[in-house]
């Protein structure tokens, strides 16, 4: 085996001339290997699409928790009707 190994160029050659032997079976693996690339590459932007969608949802609702003090705030002050008596400044007499 050391020999085959070493006349081939190393220990890569040879695994690699194992794991993909030439011949009929070669077509086989290779349909394998693009069949599995296919296959990686869609779970892979399944997975990437996935995730964006659940940023855009946790971004929308931190937003949403960050600007509803300060709009509830706004239209408190502003709007007359919300106003209570005890909010405005009673004078010293």
């Amino acid at each position: 085996m050391k020999a085959k190994s070493q006349a081939c160029g190393g220990a890569f050659a040879y695994c690699f001339t194992k794991s993909f032997p030439m011949g009929r079976s070669s077509s086989k693996q290779t349909v394998q290997f693009w069949l599995l690339l296919v296959a990686s590459i869609l779970l892979s932007a399944m997975v990437i699409s996935l995730f964006l969608h659940v940023m855009k949802v946790m971004i929308y609702l931190l937003l949403v928790l960050l600007l509803a003090p300060m709009i509830y705030l706004t239209l408190k002050n502003s709007l007359p009707q919300f106003r209570g008596s005890d909010t405005k400044l009673k004078s010293r007499n």
